[in-house]
C-alpha cells in the first residue's frame, strides 16, 4: 500500500563516505569500435532486418543478482550508463536538434559530482558523429568516464545503417572496461526502452520516454510568464533519488531485483507468492524462496523484459513512488550544495 509522501531533511540522510575518482588520465578508456561500413560500395538500399530474437540473461548473471543487497559503510563506486535520446532529451529528426529534459543541468552536475560515487559514461546507439553533438549539448564540458555510438554495438554494415532492434548487453562494457572490475553488481544502466536491457533487466532503471509530446508540453510551460516547475517533467529528479539511494548497496543489480524502485512504497506481497516487482516491468523470485530455479528464473526474466507496462508495474506509473524520489532527489542536491536548474 502507498504512504503519503514525506519531506526528507537532508540532515537526516546516512553519512557518505567515498574515496576520491581516479586518475583522469585514466578515463580516459579507448572505445571498443567493430569496423565501420566500406567506402568503396555503390549507395543501396540494405535489405529488410529480420525478426528481433531476444536474448537470455546468463545462469552467471542470474546467481549474481539472486544475492540479498546490504547497504555498506563507505559507498563503493558504481557505473552509471547513460543513454541520450528519449532519456535525457528529445532529438528532432527534421534538424537533429537536442532538446534537453528539465533538470539536466543539475543532473548532469550530479552524476559528474566526485561524492556522487558514480563513474559516468554514455551509451548511444546513434551514430557517432550525432553522439557526440548530443554529448556536447547535454554535458558542455562535464568529465565522462567514456562515450561510447553505435559502432560499439556489433552491428554488420547492413545493421549499422539501417534502423534496427539494438541490444545493450552490459558485458561488452565490462569488457571494455575490464580493468576496473565492473560487474551486475556495480553498474546502473539508464535507459527509457526495456528490450534493449533485456541481457541485465535488473540492472536497467527504466523511465518514460521524453518523446515529441512531452517535449512540447515542457516548452508550452516554459513559454508562460511564471512557469510552475510542477507542470514540468521531474523525471531527472526522481533518478537522482534514485541514484543517491542505490549507490548505498553492494548490489545494484539485486536491489533493483528486490524491488528498489519502488521506494519502500510498494506492496510488494501483493504480488503473487515467490515473486517481487523490481519495478521496471519485471519480476523476479523473492529472497525467501531458497529453491528457485535459475533456469526459471531467466525464462521469467526474458518474459517481461519487452516494452510492457504490465499494468501499473513501472515505478514511474505510481504517483507516491515517483514523487518521493523527487523529493529525495532535490535533498541529494541541496546535500551536495547543486542548484536546482528547470
Amino acid at each position: 500500500m502507498s504512504s503519503p509522501t514525506q519531506e526528507v531533511n537532508p540532515n537526516s540522510l546516512p553519512p557518505r563516505i567515498w574515496d576520491p575518482p581516479l586518475d583522469p588520465q585514466d578515463r580516459k578508456s579507448p572505445r571498443p569500435k567493430t569496423p565501420p561500413p566500406p567506402s568503396n560500395r555503390p549507395p543501396q538500399e540494405p535489405p529488410a532486418a529480420p525478426e528481433f530474437v531476444p536474448g537470455s540473461p546468463t545462469p552467471s548473471y542470474i546467481e549474481e543478482v539472486l544475492l540479498p543487497p546490504a547497504i555498506t559503510p563507505k559507498i563503493e563506486v558504481k557505473l552509471l550508463i547513460l543513454d541520450l535520446n528519449g532519456t535525457l532529451g528529445y532529438r528532432k529528426r527534421s534538424n537533429q536538434t537536442m532538446n534537453p529534459r528539465p533538470y539536466l543541468g543539475s543532473f548532469a552536475d550530479y552524476v559528474t559530482h566526485w561524492k556522487s560515487g558514480l563513474e559516468t559514461m554514455v551509451w548511444s546507439s546513434a551514430k557517432p558523429h550525432n553522439v557526440d553533438k548530443m554529448v556536447k549539448r547535454c554535458f558542455g564540458r562535464r568529465k565522462l568516464r567514456a562515450v561510447w555510438a553505435r559502432d560499439t554495438l556489433g552491428l554488420n554494415t547492413d545493421d549499422y545503417n539501417r534502423k534496427v532492434q539494438t541490444v545493450k548487453d552490459l558485458k561488452i562494457v565490462w569488457k571494455g572496461l575490464e580493468n576496473h572490475n565492473f560487474s551486475a553488481s556495480n553498474t546502473i544502466l539508464l535507459d527509457d526502452s526495456s528490450i534493449k536491457a533485456h541481457m541485465q533487466p535488473y540492472n536497467h532503471v527504466v523511465l518514460k520516454e521524453y518523446d515529441e509530446v512531452l517535449c512540447a508540453q515542457d516548452q508550452c510551460a516554459r513559454s508562460t510568464e511564471s512557469v510552475d516547475n510542477d507542470s514540468l517533467d521531474q523525471t531527472l529528479l526522481a533518478v537522482i533519488g534514485i541514484l543517491h539511494e542505490a549507490v548505498r548497496y553492494d548490489n545494484v543489480g539485486s536491489w533493483i531485483r528486490s524491488g528498489g524502485l519502488w521506494a519502500g512504497l510498494r506492496d510488494i506481497s501483493a504480488l503473487p507468492p515467490g515473486t517481487a516487482s523490481a519495478g521496471n516491468g519485471e519480476r523476479a523470485p523473492a529472497f525467501a524462496q531458497q529453491d528457485v530455479k535459475v533456469d526459471n528464473m531467466i525464462a521469467e526474466s526474458v518474459e517481461h523484459s519487452a516494452e510492457s507496462t504490465l499494468g501499473n508495474n513501472i515505478w514511474y506509473q505510481d504517483p507516491d513512488v515517483l514523487q518521493t524520489w523527487i523529493t529525495r532527489g532535490i535533498a541529494a542536491l541541496k546535500e551536495f550544495k547543486i542548484p536546482i536548474r528547470p
